[in-house]
């Protein structure tokens, strides 16, 4: 095992199909070590077949619904190997039978380009909609406010508004005040609506607007 070698640990590899087998090929063609999980037993021969094509990987079962499982392969992995220098997620299934349940959940499919398809994988506690975590986050550090609301007056640095199509033809010194304002960005659309204008249309997700509406909300200091 060589000091300076990097390791890997790759999560979703079901089959010959997985992305997280032609991922496993790459970093072994570049000389990773990998370790090599598979979700259960009944993927477990699979799985090791394919390891076996990959000469220096090893196998390891994790069920990665279970947090402990998660908990117990990372120790077990810092045991083995020191150091995990990369970490590749390909984990996300949703059970075949929910869409004749009705639960429209996402599946992961294999689809030839004449419309054939097959499920590669389903579990029932996991849908690819959903992330699923496989190492703890620090927490990001707040970042304090700089607005001291005490005060009546503030500075702003604001471009020249005059320069571009905005103002076009109104002479400066017409303007007397201005409206200033602050983007509250999404994490995420909600609802839709659609924006078009001379440089083309696109779907936007603002919920407060309705029609050629702007991508982000804006509230008014």
């Amino acid at each position: 095992m060589s000091e300076t070698q990097k390791t890997a640990v790759i999560f979703g590899l079901a089959n010959k199909r997985s992305i997280a087998w032609a991922i496993a090929q790459k970093l072994h063609e570049a000389g990773w070590r990998l370790a090599i999980t598979y979700q259960n037993e009944r993927l477990a021969q699979e799985a090791k077949d394919l390891i076996t094509d990959l000469p220096g990987s090893e196998g390891f079962m994790c069920d990665v619904s279970s947090d402990e499982e998660i908990a117990k392969l990372f120790a077990e992995l810092q045991g083995r190997y020191g150091v995990v220098h990369g970490l590749v997620h390909s984990v996300a299934y949703a059970p075949a039978e929910a869409a004749a349940k009705g639960n429209l959940l996402f599946g992961l499919y294999w689809m030839a380009a004449d419309g054939r398809r097959e499920l590669l994988a389903s579990d029932p506690k996991l849908s690819c909609n959903q992330a699923v975590p496989l190492a703890p986050r620090p927490r990001p550090p707040a970042r304090p406010s700089t607005v001291d609301y005490r005060k009546n007056s503030g500075v702003f640095y604001v471009k020249d508004v005059h320069v571009g199509p905005g103002l076009e033809g109104i002479a400066r010194g017409t303007v007397k005040s201005l409206r200033v304002v602050t983007m509250d960005f999404r994490a995420a659309g909600i609802g839709e609506n659609g924006s078009g204008g001379p440089a083309g249309g696109a779907l936007s997700s603002t919920p407060p607007s309705c029609r050629n509406g702007c991508w982000d909300p804006k509230i008014v200091l």
